[in-house]
């Protein structure tokens, strides 16, 4: 059991029920969930400018204090035994209860050419939805009405796939599609960051309609999302127009990575993806503040979990692939199925590589967790797993918070007169000493 609400929070949820509590102690994920399960329709979700996050918001008028909303909400409290039977227990408690790990990517040329890690995620979809697995998948897709907020769609085919591919840099939430598969005969896939599938499971554990329909939970793997305001702080620093933008490809690959912004009026700017990564994920800058105190990496909850691979190069061309950590048996049989129709090509690894390829990202969530919660006056209850935190951990621990609360002023007004140089260099700074203590601890063993 992981618990982090102040104690005074959790004493006065004891008497109001709902997903206030949770929103007013700093800690929605703005995943939406809340809303899809709200018996009343008393929950809308709305976007905090200054944050640049989704926020719930509730009409008290209608609330009746069911406390549904508060206990599917995974902003408060994940229980890791119910879901997966993690055994905590040395590499396992760093990456989450798995049967094999795998690496590799997808033998489909066509579709191997526009994906962003492999393709796995799209091929399972497509072969699940040929092999009648799934007859619906729930999956992101940019927003035609605002493209710089993408949402969550019901795809009804492997065609409506297409829209899915590429990663979107900026809160996403599930709110009403949830809403529509009670009501439904159909059989679900869920595609989804681990905030995502945590709601999922907690709402399947309050709906059993929920946990019948939804067959198939594929998990990224995750560092930290960025706020709408991390995008807006982009397109702010080349003098661009929310409304004039056409489409945003936050992983363009052309000789280098690029952010691709498509202009309505005019050519399309570039913008080089180490920046954006020196803007966003060392420093922690455009943070939301739930994820400051998530300690899920890997999506540990899903059935099948993927993330970077690193390059293969095939055919005089580099080709990303992807980690596939398989969880559950489900999970299990479709990569064994997909493996014999040799749709994919896949290699068997240990966990001890996933772990030194992703040590930056684990020392984070995993070493991390208590300098963070400390530092902001927040508690954990029942982690089997012994932490050692060490006055580096602290120091390291406060400029993440202290950069994520610099970015909400003005939306990023501190970090927009800073020369670039000085953010590369600061950024720099952190990824060096973040990738030393991590490697350091690995090392002892102490990860």
């Amino acid at each position: 059991m992981f618990i982090i609400l102040k104690k005074e929070d959790h004493n006065y949820m004891t008497q109001n029920k709902n997903i206030n509590i949770v929103k007013g102690a700093k800690l929605c994920t703005g995943c939406g969930i809340c809303i899809s399960m709200c018996p009343v329709k008393c929950i809308k979700n709305i976007i905090n400018k200054r944050k640049g996050i989704y926020e719930p918001l509730i009409n008290d008028s209608k609330c009746i204090n069911c406390g549904l909303c508060y206990k599917v909400c995974p902003g408060k409290i994940i229980d890791v035994a119910t879901f997966n039977n993690t055994t905590i227990d040395g590499n396992d408690s760093l990456i989450g209860h798995h049967l094999k790990i795998y690496k590799g990517h997808i033998k489909n040329k066509k579709l191997l050419s526009c994906a962003t890690s492999g393709g796995m995620i799209r091929q399972i979809l497509i072969y699940a939805f040929e092999k009648k697995i799934i007859t619906k998948a729930l999956i992101c897709i940019d927003n035609p009405d605002d493209i710089l907020k993408p949402k969550m769609i019901i795809a009804n085919n492997t065609k409506e796939l297409n829209s899915a591919s590429k990663s979107k840099y900026c809160p996403i939430s599930i709110d009403s599609v949830l809403k529509n598969i009670t009501k439904s005969k159909h059989k679900y896939a869920i595609v989804g960051l681990p905030c995502h599938i945590q709601g999922i499971k907690l709402a399947e554990e309050n709906n059993n309609k929920i946990k019948e329909k939804i067959v198939l939970h594929l998990g990224l793997l995750c560092n930290h999302t960025a706020t709408f305001n991390a995008t807006k702080f982009i397109l702010n620093k080349h003098s661009i127009k929310n409304v004039d933008v056409k489409n945003i490809d936050y992983r363009f690959k052309d000789k280098n990575k690029f952010i691709k912004i498509d202009l309505k009026k005019s050519k399309c700017i570039k913008v080089p993806y180490s920046y954006w990564c020196a803007l966003i994920f060392p420093t922690h800058f455009f943070t939301p503040r739930r994820c400051t105190f998530c300690s899920d990496a890997t999506n540990e909850f899903s059935d099948i979990s993927f993330g970077d691979a690193g390059t293969i190069e095939i055919d005089n061309k580099l080709i990303n692939e992807s980690y596939i950590i398989v969880r559950t048996q489900k999970g299990m049989e479709i990569i064994k199925q997909i493996l014999e129709d040799n749709l994919i090509k896949i290699r068997p690894v240990k966990k001890e590589e996933v772990i030194k390829e992703q040590k930056g990202m684990l020392y984070l969530k995993k070493n991390l967790i208590n300098a963070r919660l400390h530092l902001l006056g927040l508690k954990t209850h029942k982690i089997k797993r012994k932490i050692k935190t060490t006055i580096l951990d602290y120091i390291i621990a406060f400029l993440l918070i202290m950069n994520r609360n610099i970015s909400e002023v003005k939306q990023g007004y501190i970090i927009m007169i800073t020369p670039d140089i000085f953010i590369k260099i600061y950024s720099k700074f952190i990824s060096y000493t973040i990738s030393y203590i991590s490697k350091f601890k690995l090392k002892r063993n102490k990860l």
